[in-house]
């Protein structure tokens, strides 16, 4: 099942934006539920993972595109995209024909890639990019810094946000080389006319150094849970847009 977690501006002048990102959540037999961490581990191994992110978009979109749905028609959300989808030779086409199959506006979507696997598949990234922003999609790098050729190759990929990699935001306020390092990916970010978004947000105390670096916005429980798709769409609950996802 999918859930959305808003996140949230922290700089005057983008209070009008609205953005969520869509997590996906594997439902166990028991009626709990798991995070990506824990079941994507078995989905590469058994070579499930493109079919999960083409069921997450699908889900999205579809969403997206019914008329009860709740969110407003000006919000953007953000989808994941792994490296093997990167490397998936019909995984561009099968976007490109759902979005156009939806009506899904483009600036209505982001998709996120992570930063190591948008380098590893370099070429495909480029042209996974280049036609979707031709639709007027946007982009995200997320688990920026993680990797040691962010900054090089950061200049050939043509992405709105980064998002700064957790590791270096949870620590933020008690730790002044997780600092100085947020503050250099915001100074980047900001001088590549590109914003910068803060995830792991879990204290108000990271909240406050966040803000003191112009960090442009922040996700994390402390700012907003994520909720159910389902929360959005009353009476599509049991609804194909929902349905289950590959089963690992």
């Amino acid at each position: 099942w999918l859930a959305l977690q808003e996140i949230v501006p922290l700089v005057i002048g983008d209070g009008n934006f609205r953005h969520y990102e869509a997590l996906v959540r594997l439902r166990n037999t028991d009626g709990t539920s798991s995070l990506p961490g824990e079941f994507f581990p078995a989905a590469e191994r058994h070579q499930l993972t493109a079919q999960i992110d083409r069921w997450v978009v699908g889900a999205t979109l579809d969403a997206m595109a019914n008329p009860s749905c709740r969110i407003d028609s000006h919000v953007m959300i953000t989808i994941n995209i792994s490296g093997y989808s990167l490397s998936d030779e019909g995984f561009l086409d099968f976007v490109i024909e759902k979005m156009e199959n939806t009506g899904v506006r483009g600036e209505r979507v982001c998709f996120e890639l992570i930063e190591t696997a948008a380098i590893a598949h370099f070429r495909k990234t480029i042209r996974f990019i280049t036609r979707l922003r031709g639709m007027g999609c946007k982009f995200s790098l997320d688990d920026f810094g993680s990797g040691m050729s962010s900054f090089s190759y950061l200049r050939s990929l043509p992405v709105d946000f980064l998002k700064i990699d957790g590791s270096f935001v949870r620590n933020i306020d008690k730790s002044e080389m997780d600092f100085a390092m947020v503050r250099a990916i915001t100074d980047v970010a900001h001088a590549m006319g590109m914003k910068a978004v803060a995830e792991s947000v879990e204290s108000e105390s990271i909240l406050a150094k966040l803000r003191e670096l112009n960090v442009d916005f922040a996700q994390g429980n402390t700012l907003s849970m994520p909720k159910p798709l389902s929360d959005f769409m009353p009476g599509e609950r049991r609804s194909s847009v929902l349905a289950t996802p590959p089963t690992l």
